[in-house]
């Protein structure tokens, strides 16, 4: 039986957590450091919530809508982190100091900051339309903030913005390095076929 994106979602999540949870001694040490203290699981605990918001639907209260925005952003946000702590040696090549001559470590670093840094590496430019989703994506997360009017959309848009999430992950992980196949071994848990039962 075939999977649904949300089904695929949750497995991919949970394989790249458990994956690169084992990878020290395969990896560059600095890059297994990262994902020692990575707080990965958070990730897979924050994909499976987004069920809460898929099941409501159209029927989420505005106030479910914030939270859902806020469960969106945070993933998104969790996925570069996550990205730039997989090509740490890459980031530190790249990565400018900051105003008192230290460079931010991906893990610290805001979603601006993220948005902007990725900008020639997951997307051409602020132009792209991946740069623009993630724009507005972060907007709308910022709409927990609740003296501050924020335009949150509709339950609807949510909904095509979690299908434009699909996407989003689907391209972080086509950048990834194929580490599987240098464990010898898949970590309990991981699921092999992801998009069948």
């Amino acid at each position: 039986m075939e999977r649904s994106k949300y089904e695929i979602l949750k497995i991919q999540t949970r394989n790249s957590a458990l994956i690169w949870k084992e990878l020290r001694g395969i990896v560059d040490s600095k890059v297994a450091n990262k994902m020692d203290k990575a707080m990965l699981d958070w990730m897979v605990e924050l994909t499976n919530c987004l069920s809460i918001w898929i099941d409501k639907g159209e029927d989420m209260t505005v106030g479910e809508l914030i939270l859902a925005r806020t469960n969106l952003g945070a993933l998104v946000e969790s996925w570069l982190k996550f990205f730039y702590c997989v090509f740490y040696i890459d980031y530190l090549k790249d990565a400018k100091p900051n105003s008192k001559g230290k460079i931010i470590e991906p893990e610290n670093m805001k979603l601006e900051k993220l948005k902007e840094f990725s900008n020639g590496k997951l997307w051409d430019d602020k132009s792209s339309k991946e740069y623009i989703w993630v724009d507005k994506i972060q907007s709308m997360r910022n709409s927990i903030h609740i003296f501050n009017y924020r335009d949150i959309g509709s339950n609807q848009e949510f909904m095509n913005d979690l299908e434009e999430y699909y996407s989003f992950v689907d391209n972080i992980l086509s950048h990834f390095p194929p580490v599987e196949d240098s464990l010898g071994f898949y970590p309990e848990g991981y699921v092999n076929n992801i998009y069948f039962e």
